[in-house]
């Protein structure tokens, strides 16, 4: 099992791509698979052009993630009894090598179709040669993959695979609300849920960096 460290970068790209939308909304996702000991829980809060990550796992403390699109920047956040410090890092570049290499990414949009929690959802299929990703998308919310696709952070590493097949999405309509995602190589499946979605009006303060030291990572290594 990976860090909570690794796994929260490497669940950026998923996330992320969900976030850059004019209005407030939060959700809680809950990851599961068979070689994770428990299920994997966060909260996402988004505003405008920002969003937060909190692990709601044993461990985490006062663990968040930001990410900031309008500045391409994502701080990793620690708060130990208000001994606060944020590890920043830059993005741009790893959006553009995950835009070039969704080039092999098939995207299959099925005629099934299911509720999930009052959501009447349809079937794509996003498959490579690495991944291939069961993706239940509503359009219940007024929200599509083509409006939240230019926040596509780049940690390159997220659970469809490091050729990530979320560029290949962006003109794909709704906003995914279940994904089982399998890794061809390894033979091993997880389960994404999106659940709570809420519009409700978010506080400034939740994306507040006052108090916290910034300690500079630069640009992530490939």
């Amino acid at each position: 099992m990976k860090t909570l460290r690794t796994t929260l970068f490497s669940l950026i790209c998923f996330l992320s791509v969900f976030t850059v939308n004019a209005q407030d909304f939060s959700f809680d996702m809950e990851m599961t698979g068979a070689k994770m000991k428990e299920p994997m829980l966060m909260k996402l809060y988004s505003s405008g052009t920002k969003m937060v990550i909190k692990p709601q796992i044993a461990g985490a403390g006062g663990m968040s993630v930001l990410v900031d699109e309008a500045t391409k920047k994502q701080y990793l956040m620690m708060d130990n009894a208000g001994q606060k410090m944020a590890m920043v890092m830059n993005y741009t570049d790893q959006m553009n090598k995950a835009t070039e290499t969704a080039s092999d990414t098939k995207i299959t949009v099925t005629k099934e179709t299911k509720t999930i929690d009052g959501y009447k959802c349809k079937k794509i299929i996003a498959e490579s040669a690495e991944s291939k990703s069961d993706i239940w998308l509503t359009e219940d919310l007024g929200m599509n993959y083509a409006d939240l696709y230019k926040m596509m952070s780049a940690s390159g590493n997220g659970p469809q695979g490091k050729k990530n097949q979320l560029p290949a999405m962006k003109d794909v309509k709704g906003f995914p609300i279940e994904m089982n995602v399998t890794d061809k190589a390894k033979q091993e499946t997880i389960n994404i849920r999106i659940k709570n979605i809420s519009k409700t009006k978010i506080s400034p303060s939740m994306f507040s960096l006052e108090g916290y030291q910034m300690m500079d990572m630069g640009t992530p290594k490939k």
